[in-house]
């Protein structure tokens, strides 16, 4: 989430294809329980309606999860992102963390949700508690259901997942660096990769492949630091929507120009954590050439040529990016080799960075 850009969350086309439903979560709902005749029944307080606004509306027919309510709890304030997947993005309070401003993924359960919409985010909560935390990952804080959603003059159940609230996302910060012609000098750009590669070497350790590592989904913090030099930011991984438990994955979700060649080649085959090395290649790429990989004036099917031809996204002026930082340069053009195995894993990528940093006199 972000606290001071509005721009609508997902900037970028959303995966070429979704991840097929699990079994383990019920497009049924719960069945009715059959009250005992001798016992006695005490009526439910139902929630006291808001002024002028109608009655909670619930559609029927969607998955049902198994989520506490957060209606004693959570202050759901204002809206700061609308995402491609259905949610949306406020900033929330909660009385059990009143010290802290979160960000709530908000997902109303309205006439234009639909049932895998719900399945994912489900899948996503079930990862996201499970992943223990780290430095360079969005702060998990919990989920929860409410029926005090209001959208549009309705009420609505919603699901609602509480995350760190961050600054901006890094894809906000290279746009500002692209329109003020400010390339990023070696220091920032070791100072935002590392972090990025932290993050994303702790997820692969636990078996998670991101799929859809972007700038989009990569978020800025100050880190409790009123400084505005990119080198004093905490960066964090975040938006897990695409991200699966497992070493190998089938379904093409990744953005397409940030999609691996062996992903774009063979919908449907097995592809592994050489596809996240991949899309943080294209992370390098957006940093150095201040732009989106492959440009954006293709068409798909030219972009999909591309990838499955392997040929890694080019350097407007390579010359005056190897100027900045000869060695980040070298490692994106690694991560970007056309074969999955070629590619140096995420522990390699950090470890090269971690040698860059040392060489360039910054701390690891």
């Amino acid at each position: 989430a972000n606290k001071t850009v509005d721009e609508p969350l997902g900037h970028y086309a959303e995966g070429l294809a979704c991840e097929p439903k699990v079994p383990e979560l019920q497009s049924l709902q719960r069945p009715e329980e059959v009250p005992d005749p001798r016992t006695p029944q005490v009526a439910q307080e139902a929630d006291p309606p808001l002024p002028g606004v109608p009655e909670v509306s619930e559609i029927s027919g969607l998955p049902e999860l198994d989520l506490e309510s957060g209606d004693h709890h959570l202050s759901i304030l204002e809206q700061l992102g609308r995402g491609v997947s259905g949610c949306r993005v406020h900033r929330c309070q909660s009385t059990l963390t009143p010290d802290r401003v979160l960000a709530g993924k908000v997902l109303p359960l309205g006439k234009a949700t639909f049932p895998d919409m719900v399945e994912d985010f489900g899948k996503e909560v079930a990862m996201m508690r499970s992943l223990p935390s780290h430095a360079a990952i969005v702060g998990f804080h919990g989920a929860c259901s409410t029926k005090r959603y209001e959208e549009s003059g309705q009420r609505f159940k919603a699901y609602v997942m509480l995350l760190e609230l961050c600054d901006m996302t890094l894809e906000s910060l290279i746009r500002r660096r692209s329109e003020q012609q400010q390339p990023f000098d070696e220091a920032e750009l070791l100072h935002v990769l590392k972090q990025v590669a932290a993050g994303l070497l702790h997820l692969h350790r636990h078996r998670v492949l991101h799929r859809d590592l972007k700038s989009a989904n990569i978020w800025l913090c100050s880190a409790g630091s009123m400084g505005s030099e990119v080198t004093s930011l905490a960066v964090k991984i975040g938006d897990f929507d695409a991200a699966k438990v497992g070493s190998r994955a089938q379904t093409p979700v990744q953005t397409p120009h940030f999609m691996a060649p062996e992903v774009a080649a063979q919908p449907g085959e097995a592809y592994g954590p050489a596809a996240d090395v991949w899309a943080f290649g294209c992370v390098v790429f957006e940093m150095l050439e201040l732009g989106l990989p492959y440009g954006e004036d293709l068409t798909l099917p030219q972009l999909e040529a591309a990838l499955v031809a392997g040929a890694g996204p080019p350097l407007s002026d390579r010359t005056a990016a190897e100027s900045r930082a000869k060695g980040v340069v070298e490692l994106m053009h690694k991560c970007l080799s056309k074969e999955a195995a070629a590619r140096p894993t995420i522990e390699e990528v950090l470890n090269c960075l971690e040698a860059l940093c040392r060489a360039n006199g910054q701390a690891f």
